[in-house]
């Protein structure tokens, strides 16, 4: 049986948009390395939410500027 990777639901979201890890990182303004560790353990929830709004805000603002 596969383990499932800590933060799936984030890490889906990503590649669902069409990111890399990197790129989101780099859009956060986190060092690439440290947005990897990060998601290496299961984040708290409110961790975990206030990361998925602000990945969700990169969507919003990438389309603004197409």
């Amino acid at each position: 049986m596969k383990k499932r990777k800590a933060n799936q639901e984030i890490r889906n979201m990503i590649k669902s948009m069409g990111y890399k890890q990197w790129e989101v990182a780099e859009l956060l303004k986190i060092d690439e390395s440290v947005f990897s560790r990060l998601l290496r353990k299961e984040l708290e929830q409110e961790e975990k939410r206030w990361l998925i709004l602000e990945i969700s805000k990169l969507g919003d603002v990438c389309e603004l500027q197409d």
